[in-house]
C-alpha cells in the first residue's frame, strides 16, 4: 500500500478571511468615495498625495493578501499604497494604508498609516504605525511592545525594506515613547482599531459588513464591555 500523506495544517484561521475581506471592502468603498463629489482643494491634495504615493489597484491588492501558500507579503513592495475612504472630518488629510505581515510562527503585523495633506502649497506627510505586539529589542527592557498598540512615524518602509522619510515631516517627532496600547485581541481587531481611530463609531459606514466573512463577531471587539 502507498504511504499516507499528511497535510501539514495551515497557520491561518478563519480570521485571515475577515481580514482579507475588509481589506478588499475598503478598497472598493475608497474606490468610489474619491470619484464622489469632494471638499472645495481636496482633489488636488489627492494629486499630489498619489504622486508621492502610488495607489494600489485591486489585483495588486489581492496579490498581497494572505494565502495558504504566502504567510509572509508586505505591500509597501513597488511602492503602492491601499488609499482608504475620505475623511469626513480634517478632509484635508488623505488617509492612506500599507501593511505587512508573517504568519510563519508567531502571528506578526504591522499597518501603516500614512497622512497626507498640503500646507503652504508643500506636501507634507506624516504616519503611524499600528501593529500586533513584539518583544523588545533588548532583553528586560521596560519598552518592550508586547501588546496591540500605535505610534508615531517620521518614515516608513518603501520598496526593500528601505526606511523613507516623509516628505516635510519634522524629525524630532517621538517615534518610540508613547507607544498608545490599543483594544485589540488579534490583526483583524488591530486593523478595527485603525479604522475607528479614522472615522469613529461610524467607521462601519466605509466597509460592506455583508461582503465580510464573520464581520459582526469583530466588529464591536474594540467596546469596552
Amino acid at each position: 500500500m502507498p504511504a499516507k500523506t499528511s497535510k501539514t495544517k495551515s497557520p491561518l484561521d478563519h480570521r485571515s478571511k475577515t481580514f482579507c475581506d475588509l481589506l478588499k471592502s475598503l478598497w472598493q468603498t475608497q474606490n468610489s468615495r474619491w470619484k464622489g463629489t469632494l471638499p472645495a482643494g481636496v482633489s488636488d491634495i489627492l494629486i499630489a498625495a498619489q504622486s508621492h504615493f502610488g495607489p494600489l489597484d485591486y489585483q495588486s491588492l489581492e496579490k498581497f493578501l494572505p494565502k495558504d501558500t504566502q504567510l509572509l507579503a508586505n505591500s509597501y513592495a513597488g511602492n503602492r499604497f491601499l488609499y482608504l475612504p475620505p475623511l469626513d472630518k480634517n478632509s484635508a488629510f488623505i488617509p492612506i494604508l500599507s501593511f505587512r505581515y508573517s504568519f510563519k510562527g508567531k502571528e506578526e503585523v504591522k499597518l501603516g498609516l500614512h497622512l497626507v495633506t498640503v500646507h503652504d502649497e508643500k506636501l507634507h506627510a506624516f504616519g503611524y504605525r499600528f501593529e500586533t505586539g513584539h518583544p523588545a529589542g533588548k532583553t528586560g527592557s521596560v519598552a518592550s511592545h508586547d501588546f496591540q498598540h500605535a505610534q508615531l512615524c517620521v518614515t516608513y518602509d518603501g520598496p526593500g525594506d528601505a526606511p523613507l522619510p516623509y516628505i516635510n515631516c519634522p524629525s524630532w517627532i517621538p517615534t518610540t515613547q508613547p507607544s498608545f496600547p490599543l483594544p485589540a485581541n488579534d490583526y483583524v481587531g488591530l486593523l478595527i482599531c485603525l479604522l475607528v481611530s479614522l472615522y469613529g463609531g461610524h467607521w462601519i459606514n466605509v466597509v460592506t459588513p455583508s461582503e465580510i466573512h464573520n464581520f459582526w463577531a469583530h466588529a464591536n471587539s474594540w467596546k469596552s464591555t
